[in-house]
């Protein structure tokens, strides 16, 4: 299991409320140390589905770093 599936299936366990009308649609970023993945997850009551995943390993820590003293001057 991928770090971004692994946080959408702890939101939708903690996340109980969501509509009948239709999914909802949420976007999970992870931008770690090694790589960034990015994942969109379609939630329904009952019902989870991963509906795309995209992984950089090229981009990591040092995107992070570029923000951290971009954001401190």
């Amino acid at each position: 299991m991928h770090d971004c599936a692994a946080n959408a299936f702890n939101y939708g366990i903690y996340e109980t409320d969501f509509s009948n009308a239709g999914p909802t649609y949420v976007a999970f970023v992870d931008i770690g140390r090694c790589d960034t993945q990015v994942s969109i997850v379609s939630f329904e009551a009952g019902h989870t589905r991963m509906l795309s995943h995209a992984l950089d390993s090229s981009l990591g820590g040092n995107l992070m770093m570029f923000c951290f003293f971009y954001f401190a001057k």
